[in-house]
């Protein structure tokens, strides 16, 4: 459950998740594609299932009982169905009695209707494969439903739900998975503007990936914690994490995620009162965007460093008219009455 580099999967294989899998700026068009719909500071982390067979078909005694049998083996297949066809698969009938099958095919449809944004199905689906797993004695399964579940949540604006189970996966998961789950209750905190909770699962996040050189996902977290801090209004420190998380950033090559740190840098400038300082993040954005092809906000950078540059200007023409002495024609102004 928890977010590595690279394509080393952690405990019993699982794959590092749907953010952390993007983190890099890819040359694969679906890559370049989720780049510019997402903020990387928005996203929770989804965990992946395993992509070896291992998982469950491990077991020459028990074909289909291995260490996760309630996952199915052939998710790649999932890009290639669509809903109606899996639900019209359903219908026509799992073997009574058949819980791995039921297992199987209640995931995927919990995912089909998760793409589709079907959250009420997407929820009754995992909720169903979570049971499953739980009557197959697969507690990396119902780890997986448990993590979908909180992330689906969340996306259906559910957030003490979205608590409840993220909670939940925290406690089915061991110290080498911990990191989703930390990951995802802090971003659920600081939605709920609970920051002081929100940084505190986000520290311990943080202390996770320090303590195994994980630097994408330090990078992520060091990031979230800025944000956490902008939104509380503690500028200083968010101002110190995302100029960290930009430096990370900058080290991965990952242009997209330097794009947005150098966003709210430019913000927390501009609430500093700083306008050269804006000026020149504003422009690193604008660079960074025209990069990555995001015309709009290349387009919105540009406008706002001329608002910058104008606050500039203003500020040194406020600071010359403060300096002029009007005393002189203050004292003329009282002889000229007194002598009336």
């Amino acid at each position: 459950a928890g977010v590595g580099g690279g394509d080393k999967p952690t405990v019993k294989g699982m794959k590092k998740s749907s953010t952390q899998k993007s983190l890099h700026d890819g040359t694969k068009k679906k890559q370049k594609k989720s780049l510019k719909k997402t903020n990387f500071f928005d996203q929770q982390i989804q965990v992946q299932p395993p992509d070896s067979l291992n998982f469950s078909v491990a077991a020459p005694l028990t074909p289909g009982g291995g260490w996760a049998p309630s996952i199915p083996a052939a998710l790649v297949t999932l890009q290639n169905t669509s809903l109606k066809d899996m639900t019209m698969r359903a219908k026509a009938g799992v073997q009574a009695g058949d819980i791995q099958k039921e297992a199987h095919m209640a995931f995927c449809l919990g995912v089909l209707n998760e793409e589709k944004r079907h959250y009420k199905d997407s929820i009754k689906f995992y909720k169903r494969f979570f049971f499953c797993a739980r009557l197959l004695d697969d507690p990396v399964g119902a780890a997986l439903a448990l993590n979908r579940l909180g992330v689906v949540y969340y996306n259906y604006g559910k957030l003490q739900k979205s608590l409840q189970f993220h909670a939940k996966h925290r406690e089915f998961s061991d110290k080498e998975n911990v990191f989703a789950a930390l990951y995802n209750l802090g971003i659920t905190h600081r939605k709920l503007a609970n920051y002081a909770e929100a940084a505190d699962y986000l520290s311990q996040g943080l202390e996770w990936v320090s303590q195994r050189q994980d630097t994408e996902s330090e990078c992520l977290i060091v990031g979230q914690l800025g944000l956490t801090f902008f939104q509380e209004k503690k500028y200083d420190q968010a101002m110190s994490h995302f100029m960290g998380c930009l430096e990370i950033a900058q080290r991965l090559g990952n242009t997209r995620l330097q794009l947005d740190s150098l966003l709210y840098l430019s913000k927390i400038a501009n609430k500093q009162g700083d306008g050269n300082t804006t000026h020149g993040y504003l422009q690193q954005a604008y660079n960074a965007s025209k990069n990555i092809g995001e015309a709009e906000i290349a387009q919105k950078c540009h406008c706002n460093m001329g608002i910058a540059l104008g606050n500039v200007e203003f500020a040194k023409y406020k600071q010359q008219f403060t300096r002029i002495d009007f005393s002189d024609n203050e004292d003329e102004e009282e002889d000229q009455k007194s002598g009336s």
